[in-house]
C-alpha cells in the first residue's frame, strides 16, 4: 500500500479529544470521514470501526507517528529508503495481511495528516518556499558536505512547475547518511510558516 495516503478520522470526536495539533471542527471531521472511508476500501477492510484521532499531524511527522504506532501494535514497520514514507512487513498468510491492514487503518486513523496541509500551495507560498529551497536548504547541504549536481530554476519556473525542483533530487548521499542530513537539512520550511503565506 502507499504510504503517502492522507489518513482518517472517526464519525464522532470533540476538540477536547486531540491532545494536540490543530483542533477538528466539523469541516475538518467531514474530510477525515472521508479519508478513512477511501482508506478502509484500499485495504480491503470491511465495516471497520470509527477510530479517534490522537492528534493531527504535519505532513513531515506522518511517517514517524505511523512508525512509532505500528511498531507499538506488533509489526515490524520502517522508514522507506527516502525516509519520508513507511515500509509495511510482508505476510503471505492472509488473517496475518489482514490483522497488519487493521492495525494500518487503527493508526491512519489516529495520526492522520490535518486536512490543511493537503491543499495546493498558493503561488505565495510556492515563492516562500523558492527561497527556503534555493538558500537555507541549499547552504545547509553545502555546509554538511553536499552540494547538488543541478542548480535552482528560477523562481518563476518553480512556481510554474508547483515546487518541483529539490535540491535533494540532484545530491548523491549515502544511504546511511541520509536519515541524518534530511534530518538537519529538511526538504521543506516549517509547515506552519509555510502554510501561513
Amino acid at each position: 500500500m502507499a504510504a503517502a495516503l492522507t489518513l482518517a478520522g472517526c464519525s464522532s470526536v470533540d476538540q477536547a479529544a486531540v491532545t494536540t495539533g490543530d483542533p477538528i471542527d466539523s469541516s475538518t471531521l467531514k474530510i477525515l470521514n472521508e479519508n478513512s472511508r477511501q482508506i478502509a476500501a484500499a485495504l480491503g477492510l470491511e465495516n471497520p470501526p470509527d477510530v479517534q484521532p490522537v492528534r493531527l499531524v504535519k505532513p513531515n511527522e506522518w511517517a514517524a507517528a505511523q512508525i512509532d504506532c505500528l511498531n507499538a501494535a506488533g509489526y515490524d514497520a520502517s522508514y522507506t529508503s527516502d525516509l519520508e514514507g513507511v515500509s509495511y512487513p510482508s505476510f503471505s498468510e492472509s488473517a496475518m495481511a489482514e490483522s497488519l491492514n487493521f492495525a494500518i487503518y487503527t493508526c491512519e486513523s489516529q495520526y492522520p495528516v490535518s486536512p490543511k496541509y493537503n491543499l495546493p500551495l498558493s503561488s505565495d507560498q510556492l515563492a516562500f518556499l523558492y527561497q527556503y529551497r534555493a538558500t537555507e536548504l541549499t547552504e545547509c547541504l553545502s555546509r554538511a558536505g553536499y552540494s547538488p549536481d543541478i542548480g535552482a530554476p528560477s523562481e518563476a519556473v518553480f512556481i510554474e512547475t508547483d515546487g518541483a525542483w529539490d535540491p535533494y533530487g540532484s545530491t548523491t548521499i549515502a544511504q546511511e547518511d541520509l536519515r541524518l542530513v534530511r534530518e538537519k537539512c529538511p526538504v521543506n520550511p516549517d509547515y506552519d510558516e509555510l502554510y501561513a503565506q
